[in-house]
């Protein structure tokens, strides 16, 4: 355009300047690239791609470097093609970077290849924006409870996060630290509900940077009635004490079978047998459930007692839990006796006494 200029007005070409205008003035040098997409929408090019050209092929110019930098402007954008003689260093933004390599391969070998997905860099971005975003509250719950009737139990108490876990399925510590960590609040409780599964909890606890109160509940009854007496008005340490005395003021009868023909305690257990334990040590062997299920609650049940809770397991119908609650009423007359579905494996009934 300048010697079409000059052709017209017989001036000379400013040669200086042209040279000026032809030469790209950028230094060589490693660029870093911060993208400040705000929706995913924003990102026209997928892919940032970052490159060098090795071992110049002889007979290539430095109007073959140009050449590289007016086909990669053609396929993407934050196109930057620097010659320093040696290598040829390359940038672009593009929805084909096998196409761009494929340009670049006529100029030499390619090396220390970097291939970005913009996209994805995007999401994660707008995901930790997200997350910044939730008003942490002051605190938070996590239970452990096996069986759909007590992750209900666990949720309509407000429970934020319940790990599934029990006697049978203990959950690891990544799992229980996950579920910390997902609580958006500043302190957290968490009920183990389960003496295999305290230590863990105890172990994510030291893992994550909430202050984590871990409850020493033996069983779901413990956890539900720990989490009963929080109260929001006092504080962590408070409401741990408090919590905890609830907890131990629950007394947990669990009503299962043998697996196997075993000893314990000098008992002779038998394959089939149904054993009826007491804070997880048997007190009675039986062959029926519902008999096995009364006869336990006369080591629990003293003049202090008031509320008997029966949770029924996935084993049993309702039919047989109302008919084992209304047994209970008959034959404690000072306590409240309540049902609920627990949903749980393995055992028939836990029964708390309070």
């Amino acid at each position: 355009y300048a010697g079409f200029l000059s052709a017209l007005s017989g001036e000379p070409v400013d040669i200086e300047k042209m040279e000026g205008l032809a030469e790209e003035k950028t230094l060589p040098g490693e660029f870093v690239y911060e993208h400040d997409f705000d929706s995913l929408d924003a990102v026209r090019y997928g892919y940032c791609a970052e490159f060098i050209v090795s071992h110049p092929k002889a007979d290539k110019k430095s109007g073959d470097v140009a050449s590289l930098r007016n086909r990669l402007k053609r396929i993407g954008d934050s196109v930057h093609v620097i010659n320093d003689l040696e290598v040829i260093k390359i940038h672009v933004h593009t929805n084909d970077p096998g196409k761009a390599l494929q340009m670049a391969l006529e100029l030499g070998e390619i090396d220390d290849i970097a291939i970005r997905n913009m996209r994805e860099e995007t999401r994660q971005k707008l995901a930790r924006k997200a997350a910044e975003q939730i008003e942490l509250k002051d605190c938070g719950f996590v239970s452990v409870a096996l069986g759909e009737g007590f992750s209900k139990i666990f949720t309509d108490l407000s429970v934020d996060k319940v790990v599934d876990g029990g006697q049978t399925m203990n959950p690891s510590i990544e799992d229980i630290l996950q579920a910390i960590d997902s609580v958006p609040a500043r302190e957290v409780f968490v009920l183990p509900n389960n003496t295999n599964i305290i230590l863990a909890a105890q172990q994510a606890a030291e893992l994550t940077e909430k202050r984590v109160f871990v409850l020493g509940t033996k069983s779901v009854p413990m956890g539900i009635a720990a989490i009963l007496a929080y109260d929001p008005s006092l504080s962590g340490d408070d409401n741990y004490a408090n919590m905890m005395a609830a907890a131990e003021n629950v007394h947990t009868a669990s009503v299962t079978y043998a697996v196997r023909d075993t000893v314990f305690d000098g008992r002779d257990i038998h394959e089939g047998d149904i054993m009826g334990l007491v804070d997880n040590k048997i007190k009675l062997i039986g062959s029926n459930v519902h008999d096995v299920s009364l006869s336990v609650l006369e080591d629990m049940v003293t003049e202090e007692s008031s509320i008997i809770s029966v949770y029924y397991g996935s084993e049993v119908d309702i039919e047989s839990a109302v008919r084992l609650k209304d047994d209970i009423t008959a034959k404690y007359t000072d306590c409240d006796v309540e049902v609920h579905e627990g949903g749980q494996p393995l055992y028939y009934y836990l029964i708390a006494v309070e």
